[in-house]
């Protein structure tokens, strides 16, 4: 409903009808209204005011503004004020037609920003400037060339001296060990003029000295890491103390021995048992006579 052909009716008589105002309107303007609205007040009783709808307001609020007499009363005629809903969508409206003429030259200003850009430079691209290094780039280059050294170091010196800690070297050397061994005992066996000499011994130092391990048959074992402290220890008293090599051997291989467990008693028998319960009884019994005769 627009506002701008609402008008206010001012001043009507009591019990006033909306067919007494249509009439009214009517047969003084020649105009129809509609949307008539007449309502009560805080009192229950009709309003003194109502409010309609017409085309060519501007004709009806001439006529009306020198008053017109109904039932003793001169009623006046005024622009009616908006409703507030009305102002809200009002508001709305505005506030988005404002949006999009703002969006529409923002979007123009940078068209004309663009192309004011592009025309600066010869082939009509822009130049594609690098971003600066990172401070750490170069020290991150050189870490990782002194990883790969490093890696390569490794494998070299794996590769020269294999050992049992390692995956491939390991498994190499000991079916290399126990190929090497199966042959001899074979051979042995073969042979029907051969000695058996193959003891807990032999075969202990055959391990060893076939063994591929041979960095570590080079360097010092009395510091080495892979055996327990107490050995380090005695080991080490060797040069300390001028203890002789035999006797810290045999220290070394009783530390190595586990100490026998004691077998565990075997269970009473049945018989056993009840011997024992009858002792038990016949003390007792005892205690209670010795009692008594006292």
């Amino acid at each position: 409903m627009d506002p701008a052909k609402r008008i206010c009716l001012k001043n009507l008589p009591e019990g006033c009808t909306k067919r007494e105002i249509a009439e009214l309107v009517r047969n003084c303007t020649g105009i129809q209204p509609h949307s008539i609205d007449l309502g009560l007040n805080s009192k229950g009783l009709m309003r003194s005011y109502s409010h309609f709808s017409c085309e060519s307001t501007k004709h009806v609020l001439e006529v009306f503004a020198s008053g017109i007499t109904m039932r003793d009363r001169v009623v006046h005629a005024h622009p009616a004020k908006p409703h507030f809903t009305y102002k809200y969508a009002e508001a709305r409206r505005k506030r988005e037609r404002a949006e999009e003429q703002e969006e529409r030259e923002q979007k123009e200003f940078w068209e004309t920003y663009k192309v004011s850009a592009l025309s600066r430079f010869s082939e009509g691209e822009p130049i594609i400037i690098k971003p600066p290094k990172s401070f750490y780039a170069s020290r991150q280059k050189y870490a990782a060339i002194a990883a790969e050294i490093a890696e390569q170091g490794r494998t070299n010196f794996h590769n020269a001296h294999p050992s049992s800690k390692y995956g491939a070297a390991r498994v190499n050397n000991q079916s290399s060990s126990n190929t090497n061994c199966h042959n001899f005992i074979n051979n042995n066996n073969n042979d029907e003029s051969a000695a058996v000499t193959t003891t807990t011994s032999f075969i202990h130092n055959f391990n060893k000295e076939n063994d591929g391990n041979a960095h570590a048959k080079e360097t010092n074992p009395i510091f080495s890491r892979n055996i327990p402290r107490e050995i380090n220890k005695i080991r080490r008293g060797i040069k300390d103390e001028g203890v002789s090599r035999k006797s810290t051997k045999d220290d070394i291989k009783n530390l190595n021995t586990v100490p026998a467990v004691a077998p565990t008693p075997a269970p009473p028998t049945k018989e056993e048992r009840k011997l024992s319960s009858l002792q038990a009884r016949l003390s007792s019994l005892g205690a209670k006579i010795y009692k008594m005769g006292k």
